[in-house]
């Protein structure tokens, strides 16, 4: 997570700069999207397939940490390229939020078969010997490395002329004005306060997944759960989807932040309530409470993902440049850092325990408690830190209609008030200053 999270700065300023033959015919994000796919698809078939001469822990280690680094590297760059591209699709405040729920529905269907075959593999592996186990997983690792890379393939034919080559940037970029853009990011408010939410968000994601499947072995000590409860999870998540599609329309919510904070209470209420409740053989309780954590959290993810655009926006409207990549790179940093620090956290945390347990004799009740307790504060805190910053962040849809109407006038030679600034009167994009970058 760090490693990527690292990389994405400098991919995201590469592939804005960079200006061969190819970049310019096919695109220079859609085959940055393609090139990082096909190393990220090579890479995670090579980290779960080490040869089978290997017959020391050391081979395996150093197999392990080379292919997960490319993976990591790969999965930062694509993760900044598809970021870039969705920002720029649709403008429309509601749209937006459309369109990434409909992506995130389409994810959550790959998530599913992959959460299938989690099941399946842990269902029937007892009994099979170690070279069956490889010859499955080598089976499996390459249809899902191919069937990623057709994903990705479709993806960049249905982009490949649309990737927006109009001239976005009313300065001319240099290293000087580059630093400066990014410095003028972090005084964008909402900038700043996405970034907070999304970061706690990814958190949220990363501790979930790290620390149900403890849940699983060490509380309920369910090995049906263990192999089968990701599926469960996942396809609450595709019926979630359009169940808050239908819930908005009918509670006429229309601010995306009111939104995400619902979401974000409805699934900590669960995960939290589950995490205090839940114990040995509560099966079918856990599986209820799962099913909810997994009904909120399609609408949690992708209403953070479609303000992104938003915040975009108002970067353009202030400083009259619309750098997607170095946007996405900057934010996913920040973000995958935060999240990286938290798990970190909550892994060494449970750990202490369990070097405690190993030195003092096994205490049971210690390390469930750190289990629990681990869960329980992290998606707390990320409830807490969603609605405090909420409550500060600007953008409504009435705000954005006027952000777009600014741009609009600023790029015609005309002075325009912030509507987040009352009073602070901005010059026209043709004044800007080169030198001083705004």
């Amino acid at each position: 997570m760090f490693l990527y999270a690292f990389i994405e700065i400098f991919f995201s300023y590469i592939s804005h700069k960079f200006k061969s033959k190819c970049f310019k015919t096919y695109g220079k994000r859609t085959s940055f999207l393609l090139f990082s796919a096909i190393i990220q698809a090579i890479s995670f078939f090579l980290f779960l397939n080490p040869p089978l001469k290997f017959n020391s822990i050391w081979h395996l280690k150093l197999w392990s940490y080379f292919w997960s680094i490319i993976f990591g590297i790969s999965w930062g760059c694509s993760e900044v390229a598809y970021h870039s591209l969705a920002s720029q699709l649709t403008y429309d405040y509601d749209e937006r939020t459309r369109l990434q729920l409909f992506t995130w529905y389409i994810s959550v269907v790959g998530s599913m078969s992959c959460s299938l075959l989690n099941g399946l593999l842990g269902s029937f592996s007892e009994g099979y010997t170690y070279k069956e186990k490889k010859k499955n997983m080598f089976i499996i690792t390459f249809i899902y490395s191919i069937l990623y890379l057709c994903g990705i393939f479709i993806t960049v034919l249905v982009l490949i002329n649309k990737d927006y080559k109009s001239k976005e940037d009313f300065v001319q970029l240099s290293y000087a004005n580059n630093y400066k853009m990014i410095k003028n990011m972090f005084n964008n408010r909402p900038f700043i306060l996405l970034v907070i939410c999304y970061s706690f968000t990814l958190l949220c994601g990363a501790v979930c997944c790290m620390l149900l499947p403890y849940f699983c072995r060490y509380i309920i000590e369910s090995n049906f759960l263990i192999n089968w409860s990701p599926l469960f999870f996942t396809t609450s998540m595709i019926i979630g989807i359009p169940f808050w599609i239908y819930i908005n329309k009918i509670l006429s919510i229309n601010e995306k932040k009111y939104k995400y904070i619902l979401s974000s209470g409805l699934l900590c209420i669960s995960l939290t309530t589950c995490s205090l409740v839940v114990h040995k053989n509560d099966d079918v309780l856990f599986l209820f409470f799962c099913i909810i954590g997994g009904v909120t959290t399609g609408s949690f993810f992708s209403i953070s993902e479609s303000m992104k655009g938003d915040v975009i926006d108002y970067n353009e409207f202030l400083y009259g440049i619309r750098n997607y990549t170095t946007y996405a790179g900057i934010f996913m940093c920040i973000s995958n850092i935060i999240a990286g620090i938290g798990l970190k956290l909550s892994l060494y945390y449970i750990n202490i325990f369990n070097d405690i347990n190993s030195r003092n004799g096994y205490n049971k009740k210690q390390f469930v408690r750190a289990i629990r307790s681990s869960l329980c504060t992290f998606i707390c805190l990320t409830f807490f830190v969603i609605l405090i910053t909420m409550f500060f962040y600007p953008i409504d849809k009435f705000n954005h209609k006027k952000i777009l109407h600014g741009i609009r006038m600023r790029k015609t030679g005309q002075c325009v008030e912030d509507p987040l600034n009352p009073g602070k009167i901005l010059l026209p994009f043709c004044k800007l200053n080169n030198s001083t970058f705004i």
